[in-house]
């Protein structure tokens, strides 16, 4: 996993297999939060980052953007390492971790499971009224049910999960076959507008600086017109 600082409190780690997938690390003065759970492979880099990188800081807590399982990889190991870190996702994303629902319900492409059920008890509903080691929560559902995206106002960044995707330099639309309902998906992109972060940061992959001033070339008439 590379890891590589993208603001003063922010971290970003990343892998290709064979997509790009990047996962993020807040740092505070009480600790380190960890946004979303990668692949599996990722777990030897994030260990080492939790040990050297950031040493002497607790984990404190992990947030998930969703519970696709190429942003939940890690969670297993992670809580055999530390079982006491709660993981914290919306609440319409829980049904899904425990799996006592299929996101395949919701018209998306075929995934391979490779992460067991994540026990109910581990997990902790997400309050979008709190700030976790600096980041707001926002509600951005259409991905999936219970997608989150997290903003860093000190840092300006947005960390935004699968909202969008970014290749070749420039912000694009969240993967289509994974993607429960993309006209609900783009429409809640407007937190781009509404916040106009610096930075935007996606799970494929990479950093888009000033991604509002390009979110309107990603809507059909109809939404772009709103």
């Amino acid at each position: 996993m590379k890891l590589q600082q993208l603001t003063p409190h922010v971290w970003g780690g990343s892998v290709w297999l064979p997509v790009p997938v990047m996962i993020w690390f807040a740092r505070e003065k009480e600790g380190i939060t960890i946004v979303d759970g990668g692949v599996l492979p990722m777990w030897e880099g994030v260990r080492r980052a939790l040990r050297e990188t950031f040493a002497g800081l607790p984990l404190r807590r992990v947030l998930l953007t969703h519970g696709h399982q190429d942003h939940i990889g890690i969670l297993p190991p992670l809580m055999d390492a530390y079982p006491e870190v709660p993981i914290v996702v919306h609440r319409e994303e829980i049904p899904f971790l425990t799996g006592s629902r299929s996101y395949r319900s919701l018209r998306e492409g075929v995934w391979a499971r490779y992460a067991p059920p994540v026990p109910e008890e581990k997990l902790t509903a997400l309050r979008l009224e709190a700030s976790y080691a600096g980041l707001q929560p926002y509600w951005t559902p259409g991905h999936s049910p219970g997608h989150t995206v997290f903003y860093h106002e000190a840092d300006d960044i947005l960390l935004a999960g699968d909202l969008f995707t970014r290749y070749f330099g420039r912000l694009q639309r969240p993967i289509a076959g994974f993607t429960a309902d993309m006209e609900l998906s783009l429409s809640s992109g407007s937190i781009l507008e509404e916040l106009k972060p610096k930075y935007t940061a996606s799970a494929h992959l990479g950093v888009t600086r000033d991604a509002h001033l390009q979110y309107s070339r990603l809507l059909p008439p109809l939404l772009s017109g709103r």
